[in-house]
């Protein structure tokens, strides 16, 4: 349980500074930026930062939700079937959110995926012992993964004047997404051998 509240935490604790960035997006749109963006651009580093805290907590039930779920008192057939419930989420999340994104903006979209992901993550421990709520988190955290896979290359976008630095601008969010993934999971890892348990 502390484990995954840290993890939640991780999550949030970019959560408000990154919407406030991208809420005034266009304010901090210079031309020098087209010139500097891979460098200068405060949105690029707001992203990657929020990318990183994102992928630290993201990558955690992949890893952990098995062992925590067995921990629960579910049964291991039980505890794995919530691991397709996340595939299939996954799948959902990538045609939803890209829809929603043309229909209410990137930005917006983005946002409300990492705050789901917190939300569900922060209420996972009271509600554990219910099948039908693993599965549901399961899945809803599948679907905001999907989502934001689908939507981090147009965030970066959002981060620069032209398309010329896509490329390595998606590349940079990337790169901040995967040293996250690998944290994440091992300090909860760490957290759970020092209590004996995820509860």
């Amino acid at each position: 349980r502390v484990a995954f509240v840290v993890v939640a935490a991780s999550t949030v604790l970019f959560l408000a500074p990154a919407a406030a960035v991208f809420r005034h997006a266009d304010r901090w749109r210079r031309e020098v930026d087209k010139v500097t963006s891979l460098k200068m651009s405060r949105r690029l580093k707001h992203l990657c930062a929020t990318a990183f805290c994102y992928a630290f907590g993201w990558e955690v039930p992949f890893v952990h939700l098995v062992s925590y779920a067995e921990d629960a008192g579910h049964a291991p057939s039980r505890a794995a079937g919530v691991v397709v419930a996340v595939g299939v989420g996954g799948s959902a999340g990538r045609i939803l959110s890209a829809r929603c994104a043309d229909a209410v903006g990137v930005q917006a979209v983005f946002a409300v995926l990492i705050f789901v992901t917190a939300l569900v993550d922060v209420v996972l421990p009271w509600v554990i012992e219910y099948a039908s709520a693993l599965y549901v988190y399961g899945f809803v955290v599948g679907t905001t993964a999907g989502g934001i896979i689908a939507l981090t290359t147009p965030m970066a976008r959002t981060c620069l004047t032209d398309t010329s630095g896509l490329p390595q601008a998606s590349g940079a969010v990337y790169s901040s997404m995967a040293a996250g993934v690998v944290a994440g999971p091992v300090l909860v890892g760490l957290v759970r051998d020092q209590i004996g348990s995820y509860a």
